[in-house]
């Protein structure tokens, strides 16, 4: 059984740093989010700060974004911020740069 979201479409969780924060002509995550959207799937960026446990479920507050590459650079459009459970989803996308030590 694949698992959907409210609008009936397979939803696959990226956690990443903000959305905002990526870099549109170079990050790889926004390359796989908007093959991921122009494949039909429903795209939910949340960051590890965001993440929580309510009633023994692993719970995100987020934003579904939708993700194009217009072969110069990824452009998005997102939604308000959701709390989804990441149980709901077809699959979990772990896409941070790990910290740097000096």
């Amino acid at each position: 059984k694949q698992k959907v979201n409210r609008h009936n479409k397979p939803c696959i969780a990226i956690q990443a740093d903000t959305l905002h924060s990526l870099k549109p002509k170079s990050d790889s995550t926004l390359f796989i989010a908007a093959e991921l959207c122009k494949r039909g799937y429903k795209t939910f960026f949340y960051t590890p700060q965001d993440l929580f446990v309510q009633n023994n479920a692993c719970i995100a507050k987020g934003l579904f974004a939708h993700v194009e590459y217009t072969g110069q650079e990824s452009i998005f459009c997102s939604q308000e911020s959701f709390h989804i459970n990441l149980n709901n989803v077809a699959a979990i996308l772990i896409r941070q740069d790990p910290p740097l030590l000096t």
